[in-house]
């Protein structure tokens, strides 16, 4: 069974592009991504080749991409 490494990293405000498989987390707050607001615990896997408007609204974000 291969296994899936993945690094994790927390997101500020800003913007960011997506070149690699990556799983969107967030883990507190009432963060706005693209203008969707998330709550705690929503997931999302992200599309490659996009970009992605972060406002972390007082959130936490951690972003899980595949090494």
């Amino acid at each position: 069974k291969k296994k899936k490494n993945r690094e994790g990293e927390f997101l500020g405000v800003g913007k960011i592009k997506i070149n690699s498989e990556s799983v969107l987390v967030c883990l507190d707050g009432e963060p706005i991504v693209n203008n969707t607001k998330l709550r705690r615990y929503d997931f999302d896997e992200l599309s490659i080749g996009k970009g992605y408007d972060i406002m972390l609204n007082n959130g936490v974000l951690a972003l899980f991409t595949r090494k």
